[in-house]
């Protein structure tokens, strides 16, 4: 016999001998660990659950949103009843914070930008 017809002899009695032994369990472990294919239909009902819930959060900022503009307004009211002055001096620190906020913002988007 030649030594290249051994070689394949003993190759082909490691194989034999793999599957006997780990082949199988092998295969186990393969089917077990091989994510299942998705349904439509769940993917669907994901996709809806996760708009309902999207559609509710937003509705909830929304109605915080109004009901502190609502406060806001009111005491913006009272405090014109009371006093001009104060009125003044709230209107100002406002714009002061709303140009400071928004410089902040466009600061923090350009550094963003020139990132890219």
């Amino acid at each position: 016999m030649s030594r290249r017809h051994h070689e394949d002899k003993d190759l082909e009695a490691d194989r034999i001998w793999f599957e006997r032994h780990v082949g199988q369990e092998l295969a186990k472990l393969d089917a077990d660990s091989e994510p299942s294919p998705v349904r439509i239909q769940d993917m669907e009902r994901f996709v809806a659950e996760h708009k309902r819930h999207v559609k509710a959060k937003l509705r909830k900022e929304l109605a915080a949103l109004w009901l502190i503009a609502v406060i806001l307004f009111c005491g913006m009211q009272w405090v014109v009843e009371r006093s001009w002055i104060w009125f003044a001096a709230f209107q100002s620190a406002a714009a002061i914070g709303g140009i400071m906020g928004a410089a902040a913002f466009y600061a923090k988007g350009l550094r963003a930008w020139k990132k890219r």
